[in-house]
């Protein structure tokens, strides 16, 4: 090699790694560490070989069982490898889902043959919705028994309040419920601290929110009645006087929060007029784990959740009530799942289904009122995945969606000298008569980056064709049992879109979630079900180092769950983490451990009983 030729070699490669910094940085919104550039060729792809070990048999099979992760096989440091927690994700979904037999449910208006996956298998149990006193039930699995979903509870913060965002600064907000009189008004603390009712409210020439008592006297310097008190500064109390919504934070500041947003238990529907619903499960071990904690028994047994070497004695504690841990090598997992009608879409046959049964409404343009409950077949739309590996105690955070779910906004990956890989956001079922952008037979462009521009056209489950927005507009909420339009709403459908495809703004995790999506899906056998849904992300902090930098797909969000939580633009400025709510904050016993990284577990009751043994 000429000197000549070794220079511009030296100096493109330093334009190179100048550009990476550069966009690296741009997409972030925190002092995080700049991923160091890599091969490009690399992304993270999955070997035959690799994808082969993963099934009980050996190889792949249509509909085979995938084997699930040994979460003691975990490597305790790979902290350069982003792959090995995104395969851990992808291996953990094919296994829950993988089928493990079939049976014919009866019912009055369903019979059907439904296959049995492991996340529905008695290795799982469902979690109930919080009762009357704000406590949830483990529900056993029994083979054949039809379930019944509700819908979605409210995204919830640090404090376990519902969320939503401020709209100039795009703070996280919480939102307590405000104390009404015994009139129904309700409630503000006056400039002397005294609780009083607000009879009405108007805005100011300036846009700020006035408070009026019965008399039309204006309140001066109202504030709100802030009972929590773990983290005060994030929270705001909603006042609603006939079609005004405002809210107020702890310092009685007017916060005005992105259109649409109902202030939590915000309700989602597809294009086809079908409701969301959702589903909690968690395993053996989360259960076992849990009853004897949450008992006292635990220190007899098990000492910490995130140690593989600890499950061996919640098998035993299982063991004492006759019950045998189905996958003890799987440590505790909590999963959540997104559900639509399957008789809503325009093709189901490529979805995951199941026979459940659903609530039935008296139905006007601004509410919906329970009238009944009706048995139907469901498709699933998403799953996410929360699970303990060794040593991870802030465990991984993983979310899977359906290919027809939503469009993307524009993204970039790095370019290779391979043909470039599956663009998520074209299926080949919903675009079969147009033709996609780009193909295995378009040469790759010679720029660092290739972008993926936003592009809404095809039959989506959550977006019109070829929508313009605005999109992720929440028109509908829940309130106790109903459902009620949001003001300036009528109840129906939104456009949705996934702000931030993969999670991510780094065009290394981009780059790296597509090339292992398409090994899995070039993989998995024509007919199998499981190839009609992508991993959209995942996401951890360092290992064994509790409260650290997040890593992989940091504004993590699947377009069915948190729908209205993903900011307003693909800016990696907007929008939550799974960490901004999910945190070791302080909850209401006191508790301030890895466990409340788990919102349901200190509002579950125990399944098994006090033993009573001699410690």
């Amino acid at each position: 090699m000429s000197i000549k030729n070794y220079i511009s070699k030296k100096i493109l490669t330093i334009i190179t790694i100048f550009f990476v910094v550069i966009m690296a940085a741009s997409f972030s919104s925190r002092s995080v560490p700049v991923i160091p550039p890599v091969p490009v060729e690399r992304g993270c792809p999955l070997t035959s070989a690799e994808f082969n070990s993963w099934f009980k048999s050996g190889s792949v099979t249509l509909n085979g069982i995938v084997k699930p992760f040994v979460s003691e096989d975990f490597p305790r440091k790979h902290d350069t490898s982003d792959c090995v927690s995104f395969k851990w994700s992808e291996q953990t979904f094919l296994w829950l889902t993988s089928p493990t037999q079939l049976f014919v449910r009866l019912d009055n208006q369903v019979s059907k043959g439904i296959t049995e996956r492991i996340f529905e298998s008695p290795a799982f149990y469902d979690v109930s919705p919080p009762g009357a006193d704000g406590k949830r039930s483990f529900i056993p699995h029994e083979p054949g028994k039809i379930r019944v979903f509700s819908m979605r509870d409210a995204q919830a913060g640090a404090n376990k309040l519902p969320v939503m965002f401020e709209k100039k600064t795009g703070r996280l907000l919480e939102i307590e419920q405000t104390p009404v009189s015994p009139k129904g008004l309700p409630l503000i603390l006056n400039k002397d601290g005294i609780q009083t009712e607000i009879a009405g409210i108007t805005l100011d020439n300036s846009g700020k929110a006035v408070f009026k008592d019965n008399s039309g006297k204006v309140f001066q310097n109202p504030g709100p009645l802030v009972r929590k008190k773990s983290y005060p500064k994030s929270i705001v109390n909603k006042y609603v006087i006939g079609r005004k919504v405002i809210y107020l934070d702890a310092e009685g500041n007017n916060i005005e929060v992105e259109e649409g947003q109902a202030g939590g238990g915000d309700v989602l529907m597809s294009q086809n007029n079908s409701l969301v619903y959702y589903s909690i499960s968690v395993n053996q071990n989360y259960v076992f784990f849990h009853s004897a904690e949450r008992n006292e028994d635990a220190p007899l047994y098990a000492n910490t959740f995130n140690r593989q070497s600890e499950m061996e004695k919640v098998a035993a504690y299982a063991a004492i009530f006759g019950k045998t841990i189905l996958y003890p090598e799987v440590m505790p997992m909590e999963i959540k799942c997104s559900w639509v009608e399957a008789a809503s879409l325009p093709d189901a046959s490529t979805y995951i289904k199941m026979i459940a049964t659903i609530p039935t409404y008296n139905k006007t343009s601004n509410q919906w009122i329970p009238n009944g409950q009706k048995t139907v077949e469901l498709a699933m739309v998403g799953m996410h995945i929360v699970g303990n590996v060794d040593w991870f105690p802030d465990m991984l955070w993983a979310t899977f969606e359906h290919i027809d779910n939503t469009p993307n906004a524009t993204y970039f990956y790095y370019n290779t000298n391979n043909p470039p890989i599956r663009n998520a956001n074209k299926s080949p079922i919903r675009n079969a008569n147009k033709p996609p952008t780009r193909n295995a037979n378009t040469p790759a462009s010679s720029s660092l980056f290739e972008p993926v521009p936003q592009n809404t056209s095809g039959r989506w489950t959550f977006c019109a064709d070829g929508s313009n927005g605005p999109f992720n507009v929440s028109r509908m909420h829940v309130e106790g049992n109903k459902i009620v339009a949001n003001p300036g709403f009528n109840i129906g459908s939104s456009n949705i879109i996934r702000w931030k495809p993969w999670g991510s703004g780094s065009p290394l995790i981009n780059t790296e979630l597509k090339t292992l999506n398409n090994s899995v899906m070039n993989m998995l056998k024509d007919g199998d079900l499981r190839k009609n849904y992508i991993q959209i992300g995942t996401t951890w902090k360092v290992s064994g180092v509790p409260e650290s930098v997040e890593r992989g797909s940091t504004r993590l969000a699947n377009s069915t769950m948190e729908t209205y939580l993903q900011g307003t633009s693909n800016s990696i400025t907007t929008g939550t983490t799974c960490f901004s709510c999910h945190t070791r904050g302080v909850f209401d016993d006191g508790s301030n451990d890895w466990k409340a990284y788990s919102h349901i577990y200190y509002s579950l009751k125990p399944l098994l009983p006090v033993l009573h043994l001699v410690k």
